[in-house]
């Protein structure tokens, strides 16, 4: 680390540790994602995903649509359109579109762990409103697999900001980290149910969201 690099870095350190952290409702996403193959290394993916919280202000329908080229055996491409729209009882509802791209990449091992690695650039845009936010994820996973058909995994995604704005105003905008048991139910289909801790940035507060996703992914 450069000695003009530190300061910057305590900085950020003390602003978050100093942002006081409000407790959200538990919220639960139910979700169904279907992938088929085209033959030749594509496919097409479609995702849907309905999310509840326990405090009930809130309410979000998420679809997303991919396509998708392998281009070796570890590494895959996907461009895609995210609609989410949410449902609010005390304002009224909102409305986010996003173009994505995103790179899918098997990275080997670490001792009994699979590595992999999803890298996610958005293109958001959000109803009555002209600014378009850019954001980049990157989420690290480590898998174990136990037994035939049951994996256990664990992963950490940053939600970064590139240009910042009213809709988007921290260059940190998420931290997800995740806890998953996958069980293989047919050579098709897999049930994952997991544990989300989300830490949502704010201008002078930190939301923390707890989830719990159920998702039935099915490939064909």
């Amino acid at each position: 680390m450069t000695p003009r690099a530190a300061p910057g870095g305590a900085a950020l350190l003390a602003a978050f540790i100093a942002s006081p952290a409000a407790a959200r409702g538990v919220q639960a996403w139910s979700q169904l994602q279907l992938t088929g193959g085209l033959g030749d290394g594509w496919s097409l993916a479609s995702d849907v995903s309905a999310r509840t919280a326990t405090d009930n202000r809130a309410r979000q329908l998420l679809v997303r649509l991919r396509a998708g080229r392998d281009l070796s055996d570890e590494v895959t491409v996907w461009l895609g359109y995210v609609r989410a729209e949410t449902f609010n009882d005390d304002r009224g509802n909102g409305l986010e579109q996003r173009a994505t791209g995103q790179l899918d990449w098997r990275a080997g091992t670490i001792g009994p762990f699979e590595l992999r690695l999803r890298t996610r650039a958005e293109a958001r845009f959000f109803r009555n409103s002209g600014n378009v936010a850019g954001r980049l994820r990157q989420q690290v996973r480590l898998t174990l697999p136990v037994g035939q058909r049951i994996d256990l995994s664990a992963a950490a995604e940053p939600f970064v900001t590139i240009n910042r704005n009213s809709d988007a105003p921290r260059t940190l905008d998420q931290l997800r980290l995740t806890a998953t048991v996958s069980t293989k139910l047919t050579d098709q289909a897999t049930l994952d149910v997991a544990y989300y801790n989300e830490h949502v940035f704010r201008p002078g507060r930190i939301y923390v969201n707890n989830i719990i996703p159920v998702t039935l992914a099915w490939r064909f």
